[in-house]
Parts: C-alpha cells; structure tokens; sequence
C-alpha cells in the first residue's frame, strides 16, 4: 500500500521488521530495542513529512517479562495513581494501565509514560477506572480486550478502507437529513462527499409513534454497506438510540465516540430494550447490536484528528452539554469543506462541564 511505502522510505530501513494500519494509525514493529527507545525524533520528523499518526512498536517477543513488566510499572508509578489492574495484548505489543488517576501514570510532560516504555519496550495504554461501579461498564472494557484477534484484524480493514484511493463519480458534497432537523428526535445525518459517505448520529424519537419514531433509513440515498463511518455525538437516545439496529441489520464498520459516550451509549442501550420489553413493545434491537456497536467502536478523545474515510478527517471537540458530548468537525478533502455538526451545547461552565469549545478556525 502507498502509504506503507512512504512511511518506510521516511524511516530506516534496518530498523523496520513489518508495517500495519490500525484505523488511521500507521504502526512500525521494529526488533531494534536502541531504535524503539530513541525513536520520537526520527518519528517526529516522518509523521511531520506525511502528515499521519504513527507509533512504533517493539516485537512482542523482545519485550521484558509480564511479571517484571508489572513490578517495574508499580516501581515507576506513584501510588496515588491507584493502579487497579494491568495486562497485556501481546499481539499489539501493549500493556494496558488501568487506574484511578491516569495523569499519574503519565506523568508531567509524558515523562512517566515514556519510562515505563522505555524500561518494559512495551506501549503503555492507560485507562481511568470507571468512577460508578457498573457490570455493564465492566462488560463492555471486557469485550474490546477479549476480542483482540477480531479487533486487530477489524482495525486493519479499516486503516485499508481509509488509505486506499477510492474512484466515484461524485464531485460534489451533500447533506441529507435522515430526521432531526425541525424536530426534537430521531437526529441523524448523512454526509457524502467525492469519495465517501459518514453518519452522524442514530437517534430515536422517545415517545414518538411508529411512522416518526426513527429515521427515515429507507430513504434511497441511504444504504448501511455504503458508509465508511458512524460517529455519534453524544449519549443520549434521541442521537444515539438507534445505533445498534445498524449493527443488526447490515454494517459492519466503524463507530466513533468518545470514551464516556461508549459507556453511556452502551447502558443507555441496555436500560432502552429492558424499558421496551417491560412496556410490553418489541424492542428495534436486541444485546447483540449492542455488542457489536461496542465491538466495533474507536473512541477518540476531544481534539484528536482522526482520518475517517479516503477525504474525510473527524475532531470532537467539548460540546459542553453531558460528559463526553461532542460537537462533530469533519475536515473534507485538502480543506474543500470544513463541516461542524453542532448540536445540543452550552456555552457556559458548569460545576461539572467546561463550556463548549468555539475556536474553530474554518467552518
């Protein structure tokens, strides 16, 4: 693939053992532990050169002991981090952190982070222990780590979807209001440009009837096989609530969030087929949807660019209104468009939220 080619002619070449995509991440595994401890600057200049994120990553196999691995991590971190669990996903050369307070983890600057890289030549990825006690919460973190192989394989489609130059025969972009717009409900929006088509949002109407209480996914415009992503903006039914009847009945693509919106989406879910089914109503999903929205979701956190599609780059930004809602900008093209789905938001702060983020430099 084109990208990989670049990405090895902006390396060493003796250092490089293999090449892979995860989503929009470009990840080079290396057998060099020199290389691996003192790559940022040569990576720095790569990343700044093709304009895409990469990581690199030691051969599982070269890595120190788990059980070393771990002791060191509890050497390195301060205790008020409160650690609560790490293991590991040796096919993807990490270890996972989970603890009560991750900026310990990471330390002042990253410095902590790059230590225990540097001392284990595992990458670190660190997790905030959820701070309400939940099964559901517990299940879905349990999902995303028990199914390694799938993800691993899922996330390479994706990356291959993304960087694979794509022929259409449109030249324009469009809109489509699928429901949302002039109501309160069902909020949900098609975007397709010259090479792709993006969702964003699936809601449903609480309370509504039968003929208005979901989008209109019949429209002729709309086809789940079709789009290339689904991105919801926060957890709340109205955007969300019909997320999982995608993953029923046809796509098998990405779903971007944020990390608190996965967890509330997924509860919010849940509570949804059990309020249903004690209504006596035939829920639109069953827990399978659920599942498999939560299987194939990337979260991402507010400010991070994301390639999502051949011409489209996603960035969350703080929406201000309930933890980890998101305004959408969708960057298309070489700037041709810069799209901000804004939606429910509050400008002001909260005791809780910061107010909503309004820095945007083109839309």
């Amino acid at each position: 693939m084109e990208i990989l080619e670049k990405v090895k002619a902006n390396l060493p070449s003796d250092v490089i053992s293999r090449t892979e995509l995860e989503g929009s991440e470009i990840i080079v595994y290396t057998k060099d532990r020199e290389f691996f401890k003192a790559h940022e600057d040569i990576v720095r200049a790569a990343v700044s050169e093709i304009k895409k994120r990469i990581e690199v990553r030691l051969e599982s196999n070269l890595c120190i002991d788990k059980e070393a691995t771990k002791e060191t991590i509890k050497k390195l971190v301060p205790e008020d981090a409160k650690i609560r669990e790490i293991y590991f996903e040796p096919e993807r050369s990490l270890v996972i952190i989970v603890a009560e307070k991750p900026g310990l983890v990471i330390g002042r600057g990253g410095e902590t982070f790059r230590q225990i890289r540097a001392e284990t030549l595992w990458v670190p990825r660190i997790e905030r222990v959820p701070s309400v006690k939940s099964d559901v919460i517990n299940g879905i973190r349990k999902v995303i780590h028990d199914e390694v192989k799938f993800r691993k394989e899922f996330l390479n489609k994706i990356g291959e979807r993304i960087f694979t130059d794509r022929k259409t025969n449109r030249d324009w972009i469009r809109i489509i209001p699928l429901g949302g717009f002039r109501e309160v409900g069902r909020s949900c929006l098609l975007i397709e440009t010259p090479k792709s088509k993006v969702l964003i949002d699936c809601g449903v109407k609480v309370g509504g009837t039968n003929s208005d209480m979901y989008p209109i996914l019949n429209a002729k415009e709309f086809d789940p096989n079709d789009l290339d992503a689904v991105i919801i903006s926060h957890a709340h039914l109205d955007h969300c609530g019909c997320v999982p009847y995608l993953y029923e009945y046809g796509y098998q693509g990405p779903l971007y969030c944020t990390v608190p919106t996965l967890d509330l989406f997924a509860l919010l879910s849940l509570d949804y087929i059990d309020v249903m089914q004690k209504s006596m109503s035939t829920p639109l999903f069953t827990a399978k949807g659920v599942k498999e929205a939560v299987k194939h979701s990337i979260p991402l956190e507010y400010g991070e660019v994301s390639d999502v599609a051949p011409d489209v780059r996603l960035t969350f930004q703080n929406a201000g209104h309930i933890l980890g809602s998101a305004l959408v900008h969708l960057h298309i093209g070489e700037g041709m468009h810069n799209i901000v789905y804004a939606l429910d938001q509050k400008f002001g702060k909260t005791t809780l939220l910061d107010p909503a983020f309004t820095d945007f430099q083109r839309v």
